[in-house]
C-alpha cells in the first residue's frame, strides 16, 4: 500500500503539479503578450481569450487533488477545533465524516459528469473564438475531481487509523 502511495505522490508531485505550474506560466505569459499587443499595437488575437480561460481552468482543475493533500482547501476548522478541545475523539470522527461526505460528492460529481462529457462529445460543442472542442475541458474537470477523490480516500483512511489508535 505504501508503494502505491509513493507512486501516486510521485505522479501528483512530479507530473500533475509540474504540468499545472508550466501551463499556468504559459497562460500568464500569453496574457502578458496580449496586454503588450493591445497597448502597443491596438490589436489582439481573437482566440487568446478562450485559450487563456480554458487552459487556466485546466491548470486549476488538475490541482484539486494536490490542494487536498496539502490541506489548503477551505475547511471549517474552527468548529472542529472547538469540539476537539473538549472531545478529541468526536472532533476526529467529525473530520472523518467530512472526508466521507466530500468523497461522496466527488463520486457523484464524476458519475453525473461522465454523461455530460459524453453529451459534449456527441454534440461537438466548441469555444466561441478559438474553435476548441469543449468536452476535453469537461473531462479534465472530472479528472481533477477524481484526483481530489483519491486524496479524500487517503485522508479518510489516515483519519480512521488515527481514531483507532486513539481508542487504544
Amino acid at each position: 500500500m505504501k508503494r502505491i502511495g509513493a507512486i501516486w505522490d510521485f505522479f501528483q508531485d512530479k507530473i500533475v503539479e509540474q504540468f499545472s505550474r508550466y501551463l499556468l506560466l504559459g497562460v500568464i505569459l500569453l496574457s502578458f503578450l496580449e496586454v503588450i499587443r493591445r497597448y502597443l499595437f491596438g490589436a489582439t488575437f481573437v482566440w487568446t481569450e478562450d485559450v487563456l480561460i480554458y487552459f487556466n481552468l485546466v491548470a486549476v482543475f488538475l490541482y484539486f487533488g494536490l490542494a487536498q493533500r496539502q490541506k489548503v482547501h477551505i475547511e471549517l476548522d474552527i468548529v472542529v477545533e472547538l469540539i476537539r478541545r473538549r472531545w478529541r475523539r468526536l472532533g476526529d470522527i467529525i473530520t472523518a465524516g467530512s472526508y466521507l461526505v466530500s468523497l461522496s460528492f466527488c463520486v457523484l460529481f464524476v458519475s453525473f459528469g461522465i454523461k455530460f462529457v459524453k453529451a459534449g462529445m456527441d454534440f461537438g460543442r466548441r469555444t466561441e473564438n478559438a474553435d476548441l472542442l469543449l468536452w476535453p475541458f469537461y473531462m479534465v474537470l472530472l479528472l481533477g475531481f477524481t484526483f481530489m477523490g483519491v486524496e479524500f480516500v487517503r485522508s479518510l483512511v489516515l483519519q480512521v487509523k488515527k481514531i483507532k489508535e486513539g481508542k487504544k
